[in-house]
């Protein structure tokens, strides 16, 4: 199944997607409010021109979504959601070989338990804590 993109330059596409992101993540108990912090944090930033708001762009298709971030040296797979009648279909997968084309490390915090099997079921390396020491941080090398 291909994927959609969305990207801060297509500000109205950008914020329907960001819409139904919301909607989706308050139907499904899904990280509400940290998603409705950070998607109102990067639409700000790109109002404002400010240069990190370009960096981040969304991937979809029926499956899902994922809200990507790409640094010069790395991608990093912010958020991820996949339809309860999706999970198990090769969504994630489908991500990783889009996402490994740009030959870069590819990063994933988490604290689910799911998707901690899935990254390392994946090849994906505990890098130790998060940031904020909140999740745990994974990484898979670029091959």
């Amino acid at each position: 199944m291909d994927f959609f993109y969305i990207t801060v330059h297509e500000p109205q596409k950008f914020t329907w997607m960001t819409r139904k992101i919301l909607a989706d993540a308050q139907q499904y108990s899904f990280n509400y409010l940290n998603l409705k912090w950070f998607t109102t944090l990067v639409m700000i930033e790109s109002l404002h021109d400010i240069k990190g708001a370009s960096k981040h762009y969304y991937v979809f298709n029926p499956k899902g979504w994922a809200i990507i971030l790409d640094q010069p040296g790395f991608v990093e797979v912010k958020y991820i959601f996949v339809y309860p009648e999706y999970r198990r279909t090769g969504f994630f997968t489908q991500l990783l070989t889009l996402i490994k084309r740009q030959n870069k490390e590819i990063s994933v915090c988490t604290q689910e338990s799911i998707m901690v099997r899935v990254l390392n079921a994946k090849g994906f390396q505990l890098k130790g804590p998060s940031l904020d020491g909140k999740e745990l941080a994974f990484i898979l090398p670029c091959e």
